[in-house]
């Protein structure tokens, strides 16, 4: 089964969409090379997620999908990465729903003036923690880079992007 390209998914997600009966997209955040992030509210719980959504063809899940939504799921919590909550198969798309982050990326950052040594430091220490987290879980990140570590209210960091983990998984 092959998945769709991105911009086909992209193409047919829009505000006020709900997907998998469930999640009412808000806002498209981004389309890249692994599929297309929304910004959702999980109308069960009442609560901002972001879900990442991808196509899939053939009528069923390729073993891919699954082994991330395998990984990503038995992760145990950690301060650096966002949660991942649950995988659905929604007639020809698969949602990955993860906890809503609610920061500012370095990349944005670094444009509007850059960082003091001694903060990029911190950041970089918290980051890295979150690697050694996915590196003990057989995880490999993949595309670590400014535009993928959001720096939270309170100074926390967060490593974010999951999707190019799904390619480098080790287990």
């Amino acid at each position: 089964m092959a998945p769709a390209s991105p911009s086909d998914v992209a193409d047919d997600v829009a505000p006020g969409q709900v997907l998998a009966g469930r999640y009412e997209v808000r806002r498209v955040l981004g389309v890249g090379g692994e599929g297309v992030v929304v910004e959702a509210v999980d109308v069960r719980h009442d609560r901002r997620v972001a879900v990442k959504i991808r196509r899939v063809s053939d009528g069923g899940p390729s073993n891919s999908l699954l082994s991330e939504a395998r990984a990503l799921l038995s992760l145990s919590p950690h301060p650096g990465l966002p949660t991942v909550r649950e995988d659905v198969f929604a007639d020809d798309r698969y949602l990955l729903v993860m906890d809503w982050v609610d920061g500012v990326d370095l990349q944005k950052v670094l444009a509007d003036g850059g960082i003091r040594p001694g903060r990029a430091m911190v950041l970089l220490g918290q980051i890295a923690s979150a690697l050694d987290h996915l590196h003990a879980h057989g995880i490999v990140h993949g595309d670590v880079k400014p535009a993928n570590i959001l720096e939270l209210p309170g100074g926390r960091a967060q490593l974010v992007d999951l999707g190019m983990a799904a390619a480098s998984l080790t287990i």
